[in-house]
């Protein structure tokens, strides 16, 4: 009778234990989480909610285009809500109910919205770049260059977290470069160089005064030029057709996507290609009293890379610059917008970046220029001036701070330079830095599991570090300052800085750990390559009795179990092997009696 209680008693015990390795059914969810999607700040990967907004032309509609909106939601996400634009007007739903203004997801697969979009967006008063018209974007009906806004959009997901990635795509004749698209024929124009693509679209509706090559070219010479760091991997620029009434001779919006009216010349000191082109490598976050940076430095570089670009001669450069110290803006204080008056921040406030980069490289004999604060600049934080004040004197000297700081915050403005001045600041041969990762490059891979030099990145394992060696060549005149920055996924993980004396060469190696796995963009000095990381697989090891007797006994060894991966919850108790023991005990008990 004893036996026969020993028995249902191990019974129950071994039905109502948790079994080791096994999650329970609840409890292994991380609490439901709201995200609000913030355009700006977006995040990458393949768990993420992809929204992609397909834009077509609707030609008997001038003034709209039809847009199909489609949505790709992970398992992880529990819902999912959008709250659609003004300019939208929605046509039709699969997979969303309309809940007021929001249309909320149904757990259908693959959802769609549809609707149409105003797409002629306008602008009062002055914009950047400005010229007589009103319109930023516009639909011509035969033709349209559109900008769709991105939604409002919330979510719950649980386990990790779920950011949303936008796309645009142009299933019919078009092309886009992710924010802005043109819709309608035309004819594409590439060229690759410093880790740079460039795609200049030309519609079929635009005369274009430029040579598209030429364009190219002087894409090309300025990304060489331009040194102060954020190279986007691609730029994408439309030629803006003239039949509309613009309001402005170019435009930057996103990353790199830009347009320039085709009637814009390359031969112009008020170069609007290579304008539009400086925006696209700032990443400059701004606040009220140092706003005038960044259309006063675009301005500035445009002319100056026009020249150092044999496209104008200094004849031009210095006439344009010399606007900024018209009479109209004796009363301007840069860092003061309400002071401003008629373009001042493109024409004082180019010559007033010029003057500053003029006296830095004086200051350090062509080692720095103003390029080194932009480039601190776009690696910065929020910044005001008096943190610019400190990165100008960081780069050159007191003297130059100084005066920075009299052309910033007071009426004061600098008078153009001669060209024996400029020869004497520009015409030296200052530092010239470049990097590259070498074709032949070797690799190392660093790991609990294995320590080898490679020359092609093999798949990695979660916990392993990947060291790229990055090739520094300073092959100008001047010492200079170095700065190589690893990206994975397009943030910084891993930066080298230095100064390199003229004609010297060093090799610096960049590494990164990668702790989970998945598929990784890994960049750095202008060579972008995909890694993919597997899960490591993690060794168990099960407790094995190998002797039993009638007496107690602690006796016993470990064997290796094959290697698996478990998934465990947070519970205790005897596990599964050992209640089974206890049970063939009782059994062999209840034998005996």
């Amino acid at each position: 009778m004893t036996a026969r209680w020993i028995i249902a008693g191990l019974i129950a015990l071994l039905l109502s234990a948790p079994l080791a390795g096994v999650a329970a059914a609840t409890g292994d969810r991380s609490p439901a989480s709201t995200g609000i999607e913030v355009p700006a700040a977006q995040t990458g990967g393949d768990g993420n909610i992809t929204v992609t907004q397909h834009v077509r032309l609707t030609p008997g509609q001038p003034g709209e285009v039809a847009v199909t909106m489609a949505v790709s939601l992970p398992d992880r996400v529990e819902s999912f809500a959008v709250d659609m634009a003004t300019r939208a007007t929605v046509t039709g739903t699969d997979g969303f109910d309309q809940d007021g203004g929001q249309y909320r997801w149904t757990g259908a697969t693959d959802p769609t919205i549809t609707y149409t979009l105003r797409a002629n967006e306008t602008v009062t008063g002055e914009g950047p770049e400005p010229v007589s018209g009103t319109y930023l974007f516009a639909d011509a009906g035969s033709w349209a260059l559109v900008r769709p806004p991105r939604m409002s959009t919330s979510w719950k997901w649980f386990g990790e977290r779920v950011g949303v990635d936008w796309n645009l795509d142009v299933p019919g004749e078009g092309a886009t470069g992710g924010t802005m698209a043109f819709l309608g024929p035309h004819r594409t124009y590439t060229q690759s160089a410093h880790g740079q693509t460039f795609a200049v679209v030309v519609p079929r509706a635009a005369e274009m005064d430029a040579d598209p090559q030429g364009v190219l070219d002087a894409f090309a010479t300025a990304s060489e030029d331009l040194r102060m760091g954020d190279r986007d991997e691609r730029v994408f620029t439309v030629v803006a057709p003239t039949s509309v009434d613009w309001a402005v001779r170019g435009l930057q919006t996103g990353d790199s996507d830009m347009y320039v009216l085709a009637n814009e010349r390359l031969d112009a000191p008020d170069n609007a290609w290579l304008h539009e082109y400086v925006h696209t490598r700032q990443r400059l976050d701004r606040t009220a009293s140092t706003k005038w940076l960044t259309e006063a430095s675009a301005s500035y570089y445009a002319s100056l890379l026009a020249m150092e670009g044999d496209l104008i001669g200094f004849d031009a450069f210095r006439h344009k610059l010399a606007r900024g110290a018209d009479a109209r803006y004796d009363d301007v204080v840069l860092a003061d917008e309400s002071t401003w008056v008629r373009r001042a921040e493109y024409e004082k406030g180019a010559l007033v970046v010029g003057e500053i980069d003029r006296r830095i490289r004086l200051a350090t004999d062509g080692a720095k220029s103003f390029e080194t604060v932009l480039a601190a600049l776009n690696r910065a934080d929020q910044f005001d001036h008096r943190r610019l004040l400190a990165l100008v004197e960081r780069a050159g000297n007191r003297s130059v701070r100084a005066a920075t700081d009299r052309y910033v915050r007071t009426d004061a403005g600098p008078e153009m330079w001669s060209r024996a001045d400029h020869a004497a600041a520009f015409d030296g041969s200052p530092a010239h830095i470049t990097t590259r990762v070498a074709e032949d490059a070797t690799y190392r891979i660093e790991g609990s599991d294995r320590n080898e030099s490679v020359k092609t990145i093999p798949t990695l394992t979660a916990g392993e570090r990947l060291i790229v060696p990055v090739r520094v060549t300073n092959d100008g005149g001047a010492d200079g300052d170095y700065e190589v920055a690893l990206t994975v996924d397009g943030t910084v993980v891993e930066r080298a800085t230095g100064t390199l004396g003229a004609g010297e060469t060093i090799t610096v190696e960049l590494g990164h750990g990668f702790g989970e796995a998945g598929t990784y963009r890994l960049s750095v000095a202008g060579k972008t390559v995909d890694v993919t990381v597997t899960a490591a697989i993690e060794s168990t090891r099960t407790a094995t009795e190998q002797e039993r007797t009638d007496e107690p006994t602690d006796r016993g060894t470990e064997t290796p179990a094959p290697s698996t991966e478990t998934a465990t919850t947070g519970t205790s108790g005897p596990g599964f092997t050992a209640l089974v023991a206890l049970f063939a005990i009782a059994i062999v008990a209840c034998r005996k009696r």
